[in-house]
C-alpha cells in the first residue's frame, strides 16, 4: 500500500474515533443534563436564583447547554461576582460587552444599572438572536443594543470614560484591545477573559499595553462546591459534580484592570 494512501487511512480512523469520543461525551452528559435542570427549574422555574443577576428571566425555550445550569443557580463565573458588585455600586454609563452571547452579562447589567446604555457585540447571528428574545422578556430592550462583530471603530465610537468594557471573544482580545489602534480603551475599566491557551502571551501582552494607565488584577476560575446548592443535593454525587461543572477546556482567568485616575 502507498505510504500516503496508509497514512490518510489511519487519520481518517483518528478522526472517527475523535467523533465517536465527543458523542459519548455529549450523551453521557446529556442525559445527566435532563435530570439536573429539571431539579434546579422545578421551584424557582428558568429565574437565576442567586448572584448579582437574581432575578433575570430566561426563555425555557432555549436550547439548552452545559452552561445554563450555571447561570439560573446563579453560580457561573462566580469568581467575578465581587468585580460585578463593585461595578454595579460605580454606576457605569456604559457597559461595552464584547462575546455577548445569549446576553447574561448585557441583560443583566441592563436590569442592575437602570440608568446605562449597554452594547452588546457577538459574531453568531444565533447569539443576537437570543439576546434579543432575553432583552424583551427583561424588560430592557430599549437600552441593549445588540451588534455583531466589535472593531477598532466601534470600541471608539461606543467607549466613554464612564465606560466598563466586559470581553470574551476567545483570543481575539489580542487584536481588538489594542490602544494603539482604539485609544478609546485607555479611558474605560475592563474586565477580560484571557486565553492564552489558544493566543499564547496574551496576558502578558494585556499588561505591557494597561498597566502605564490601569491597575491590574488577576482573578482566577475555581471549582464550585454541589454542597452549597439544597436543590441539587437529591442527586447522585456524579450528577452533583456535573451541575457544577462549568466545562472548561483549562482553568481560566480574568484580568481586572481598573483605569487610574
Amino acid at each position: 500500500m502507498d505510504r500516503s494512501v496508509g497514512s490518510g487511512l489511519v487519520k481518517m480512523r483518528r478522526r472517527a474515533q475523535n467523533a465517536r469520543h465527543k458523542l459519548n461525551r455529549e450523551y453521557q452528559w446529556e442525559r445527566p443534563h435532563r435530570q439536573i435542570l429539571a431539579a434546579v427549574t422545578e421551584d424557582h422555574g428558568y429565574t437565576v436564583q442567586a448572584g448579582p443577576f437574581m432575578g433575570m428571566h430566561y426563555d425555557p425555550g432555549f436550547p439548552t447547554d452545559q452552561a445554563l445550569v450555571p447561570r439560573l443557580l446563579g453560580y457561573y463565573e462566580a469568581e467575578l461576582h465581587p468585580i460585578v458588585h463593585q461595578a454595579i455600586a460605580k454606576g457605569y454609563d456604559r457597559i461595552i460587552d464584547i462575546g455577548s452571547s445569549e446576553g447574561y452579562y448585557a441583560v443583566g447589567f441592563a436590569r442592575r444599572l437602570p440608568e446605562a446604555q449597554v452594547f452588546a457585540f457577538d459574531i453568531d447571528e444565533e447569539m443576537r438572536a437570543r439576546c434579543r428574545q432575553m432583552t424583551e422578556l427583561n424588560g430592557v430592550k430599549d437600552r441593549v443594543h445588540i451588534h455583531g462583530l466589535c472593531d477598532h471603530s466601534a470600541l471608539e465610537e461606543h467607549v466613554t470614560e464612564r465606560s466598563l468594557i466586559i470581553s470574551d471573544c476567545e483570543g481575539g482580545e489580542m487584536n481588538l484591545l489594542d490602544p494603539s489602534q482604539a485609544p478609546s480603551l485607555l479611558k474605560a475599566d475592563l474586565i477580560v477573559e484571557v486565553h492564552d491557551h489558544i493566543v499564547p502571551g496574551i496576558s502578558e501582552e494585556m499588561i505591557a499595553r494597561f498597566q502605564p494607565t490601569h491597575d491590574i488584577g488577576i482573578v482566577a476560575s475555581m471549582l464550585q462546591d454541589p454542597r452549597r446548592f439544597e436543590c441539587l443535593q437529591s442527586l447522585s454525587s456524579k450528577t452533583q459534580r456535573l451541575a457544577v461543572d462549568e466545562r472548561r477546556p483549562v482553568p481560566m482567568e480574568w484580568m481586572v484592570m481598573t483605569r487610574r485616575l
